[in-house]
């Protein structure tokens, strides 16, 4: 949802929207957000190649899962990267005109809270969850999360057990600047987020 100031919340699909603003995009995935995440790991590797190659290469001691990691990101070239960054252009411009004097509302991570216990190391769980982080992350726009209430799981129905509970948050996105937008929104539905269930 996107909230103007007139606080009316209208409904958009960011995806079609990001889609239809940013015709390169379609080349880095199937959807706006997964290519989106695409161009933002993209970036994320080739930066950290270029700040960790010398220390890799003089051999000090790393983790092995980090190692790999920097080393599959030797393979980002240099043109592959200057074509993320043109990419990350017209996201943050879409997404600034897209967000000019509104806020976009969304869930925090793109399922039901996770159960205790869930492995966060599942690929799918990762990509799903950086998907919707991009959005922000990628434009380098304020974002924040403001608890919304709880999702109760079914249990037993008498009314002296209490069934288990959840945390549940909704993400809030303003534009370049609007800062204080953001925070003053995540204040007021924090604040009625403690009583909602």
């Amino acid at each position: 949802h996107v909230l103007g100031g007139d606080v009316k919340s209208t409904p958009i699909d960011i995806d079609v929207a990001l889609l239809e603003s940013i015709p390169d995009l379609k080349q880095w995935g199937d959807s706006a957000l997964e290519a989106g995440a695409l161009v933002m790991k993209t970036l994320q590797m080739w930066e950290s190649w270029q700040n960790f190659k010398d220390f890799v290469a003089e051999g000090h001691d790393i983790g092995e899962d980090v190692r790999s990691r920097l080393l599959e990101s030797e393979k980002i070239s240099t043109s592959k990267a200057d074509s993320a960054r043109n990419v990350k252009k017209q996201f943050v411009s879409a997404l600034n005109e897209l967000l000019e004097g509104k806020l976009l509302l969304m869930p925090t991570v793109p399922f039901p809270p996770p159960a205790p216990g869930l492995d966060k190391s599942d690929a799918a769980v990762r990509q799903r969850t950086f998907e919707l982080l991009c959005i922000a992350g990628l434009a380098s726009l304020p974002q924040g999360v403001a608890p919304v209430g709880e999702v109760v799981e079914p249990g037993p129905s008498e009314a002296s057990v209490k069934a288990p509970s959840r945390p549940l948050s909704l993400s809030v996105t303003g534009g370049q600047g609007a800062d204080k937008l953001c925070l003053q929104a995540l204040v007021t539905i924090g604040a009625a987020g403690g009583e909602t269930k």
